[in-house]
């Protein structure tokens, strides 16, 4: 797959999964993070941003859940470069 599709393929599934978190206005420290319960879907995400870093699994609230893992990164550089390329993307709630 080429390398905009897989870009195009990140961005939809951050779109759907992932979450942006600021803290404070005006602070340029953000979290990026992305949550599921397949691990090959979050692998696949880590190969396309190549930043961040995967965390869990984490048990299901429930008993009957699957565990989930989270992908995160709050280190400014990375988390700008990829909204750089991602925010095209993205809708405009977003």
């Amino acid at each position: 797959m080429k390398t905009e599709s897989r870009r195009a393929w990140a961005a939809g599934l951050f779109e759907g999964e992932g979450c942006i978190t600021r803290y404070g206005s005006g602070s340029p420290l953000r979290t990026l993070k992305l949550c599921n319960t397949d691990k090959e879907v979050i692998d696949q995400f880590v190969a396309i941003v190549k930043v961040g870093r995967v965390y869990g699994p984490y048990a299901g609230a429930q008993l009957h859940w699957k565990p989930r893992y989270e992908w995160r990164t709050n280190r400014v550089g990375d988390a700008d470069a990829i909204m750089e390329w991602m925010l095209p993307m993205l809708s405009m709630r977003r």
